[in-house]
């Protein structure tokens, strides 16, 4: 296996297993929800450093990555809550390990929607790296309390419309 690859899954792995280790439950403590948002300030340094992050909802983070022209910005959703871990005995591995084992991340969040929310920004965060520029503005939106069916996105999209944001194209779970 290239090097390079090996380093890569390595370094995806290591940051969707810090992601899981925040317990992000849904209605609960806004504590590990802040502790994720300065973690992956952490992880994705140039992305945090160049968007324009916009006031929101405690927990949830709305950011724009501007781009060269205006034209209709594409929006990347995903949410940092995770649903209750209450049946420990029918995990593998503790829910909020973020246990890497056998070419895998296991714990709460790794599939729905933490996997999701680290390949979007790690994206972002090598392209950059790589000195590119989008062509137009690319959000990002990552509401708090998805699970519970709670305000965080709606509050995110009045904050958009408000602004004229009118995205040409939405990647959600969906």
């Amino acid at each position: 296996m290239d090097s390079g690859y090996r380093k890569d899954s390595e370094r995806l792995a290591r940051a969707l297993s810090l992601a899981i280790a925040q317990p992000t439950v849904s209605g609960g403590d806004k504590a590990p929800f802040l502790r994720l948002h300065t973690l992956l300030r952490e992880l994705f340094p140039r992305l945090f450093a160049v968007a324009s992050l916009q006031p929101v909802a405690e927990g949830a983070l709305l950011f724009c990555l501007k781009g060269e022209r205006v034209t209709r910005p594409l929006l990347f959703l995903s949410h940092l809550d995770v649903v209750p871990a209450d049946d420990l005995a029918a995990w593998r591995y503790p829910p909020f390990s973020g246990t890497v084992a056998d070419g895998f991340v296991y714990g709460r969040g790794a599939a729905d929607m933490k996997g999701h929310m680290i390949a979007l920004l790690s994206a972002a965060e090598g392209l950059l790296a790589a000195g590119w520029q989008p062509k137009g503005d690319i959000w990002f939106a990552f509401s708090c309390d998805e699970e519970i069916r709670g305000p965080s996105m709606a509050g995110m999209a009045r904050i958009m419309v408000g602004q004229g944001v009118r995205p040409s194209f939405i990647l959600d779970e969906g």
